[in-house]
């Protein structure tokens, strides 16, 4: 799932932009805590806890699409990073060069194939929001806020989970099915964005 040139936040270009918010959650790759033998249930808490308190990381990430039009998947790659409390950059590598950043309220991107700059605003977009709030929540351990949002479901064990994210929006729903995150204690791994078409996208991260 790309960004795409947004120009007007409307159906798929906001789809396109949950890139962003699941770019996020790949930069709180940090260390996972040691496995005991008599670990406590995972919960929501515990798990957005030990998100939070990962510092800031670069990652490298690869982006699989596959759209049922395409008898092929469309690959990118690029490098992700979050900085607290609220900037996120996506820099694509390949197949072009081109720079996503969210600081606060604010999207910009660059393409190097333009001279302007675009610019928007996050409040513009009742769906952007409830995308990228679904990262910004976990990194503030904030459950309220996520479940205001999606609807989380949680499995497996802090070495192992995979928590999966329901849309509660009738607007998003009609775009986006499910978004399912796998992880190792702080580790995010992989990401599925399933889109309400049929398309789906997958996100693989290692650390840089």
């Amino acid at each position: 799932m790309t960004f795409g040139i947004v120009k007007h936040l409307k159906s798929r270009a906001i789809v396109r932009l949950m890139a962003v918010a699941a770019m996020v959650m790949v930069s709180f790759q940090g260390s996972s805590p040691a496995a005991t033998h008599q670990a406590p249930p995972l919960t929501l808490e515990s798990l957005l806890r030990t998100l939070k308190e990962n510092p800031s990381k670069r990652v490298h990430f690869h982006e699989s699409r596959q759209l049922a039009a395409l008898t092929r998947p469309l690959e990118s790659e690029g490098v992700l990073a979050f900085t607290p409390p609220s900037t996120l950059l996506k820099e694509v590598k390949s197949p072009r060069a081109i720079t996503y950043r969210v600081e606060g309220d604010k999207v910009f991107i660059n393409d190097p194939r333009s001279s302007l700059q675009e610019v928007f605003s996050l409040s513009e977009s009742g769906m952007l929001e409830a995308f990228i709030e679904a990262i910004r929540a976990p990194l503030a351990g904030d459950l309220l806020t996520l479940q205001r949002f999606w609807e989380p479901h949680l499995g497996g064990s802090l070495t192992h989970w995979s928590l999966t994210l329901l849309p509660r929006d009738l607007g998003v729903k009609a775009l986006v099915q499910r978004v399912t995150v796998k992880g190792d204690g702080g580790n995010i791994l992989a990401m599925t964005i399933e889109e309400a078409n049929g398309d789906s996208t997958k996100l693989t991260f290692k650390p840089q």
